[in-house]
């Protein structure tokens, strides 16, 4: 059958007994929504593919121009120029590489694990680059996929570092049935210009970043049926059900 999307409003009145529930279709306007984000994502990956192709193409011109003037310093001259093509391509190559990571996630495998354990085993490497505490409670075993979440904190870790933070916060909470994994670090914090878009494709603040990290990490959690948000620019919480 078809995909539904629905909204669901019950209204309660004080001065009447009768309740009214209201069900709205709303699946073209998800559909809408959704097309305009891949429309937007296209065309961020056809400016990403074009920025490389520029002196890609500039060097194999150079290449012609200067071999029909019979240049002496031709081999230099090619060398260089393939040098910086093979470069570019590296680029276009990486592009495409995060963009199917990002299409083709695979769906969670989930076993019981202990997250506290698995939070730990994740960030440990990074003691050497950043200072590390952890704070955590006793919390019972989750299904998760031990790899896809090992990513999301490593990408979280390696966000905080290159944002030039020298101290991150780790804790684990349990409530409401609810297991919250708290990434808090002494940062300068998510620019004001990017916060409400933080998670979407193509948004970063790094030069050489494509911006599909933080999407890889939003979709990985809520294929475990969680959800992660920032509660102040230097704080990430992700929720996962028990």
């Amino acid at each position: 059958g078809r995909e539904k999307f629905l909204t669901v409003e019950l209204i309660i009145s004080p001065e009447i007994s009768d309740r009214i529930l209201i069900i709205e279709d709303v699946t073209d306007l998800v559909k809408a929504q959704k097309a305009q984000a891949w429309k937007e994502v296209a065309r961020r990956i056809a400016h990403e593919i074009k920025n490389p192709l520029t002196p890609i193409t500039l060097n194999a011109e150079r290449i012609r121009r200067q071999f029909k003037k019979g240049n002496p310093e031709i081999e230099e001259i090619i060398d260089k120029a393939v040098d910086s093509i093979l470069a570019e391509v590296e680029v276009i190559k990486r592009l495409i590489d995060e963009f199917r990571k990002f299409a083709r996630l695979p769906l969670p495998e989930k076993k019981l694990s202990d997250v506290n354990q698995l939070v730990r085993n994740s960030l440990e490497p990074f003691e050497n680059r950043v200072k590390l505490k952890f704070e955590f409670e006793d919390i019972p075993q989750i299904p998760v996929d031990k790899s896809l979440m090992r990513e999301v904190f490593i990408n979280l870790i390696e966000n905080s570092i290159e944002a030039g933070a020298t101290e991150v916060t780790v804790s684990t909470t349990l409530r409401n049935g609810k297991v919250f994994i708290v990434f808090r670090d002494n940062g300068p914090g998510i620019p004001e210009e990017i916060a409400d878009k933080l998670f979407a494709p193509y948004v970063s603040t790094k030069e050489d970043g494509w911006g599909l990290g933080l999407s890889i990490v939003k979709k990985i959690v809520e294929d475990h049926g969680g959800k992660i948000y920032t509660v102040d620019r230097n704080t990430f919480v992700i929720e996962l059900p028990v």
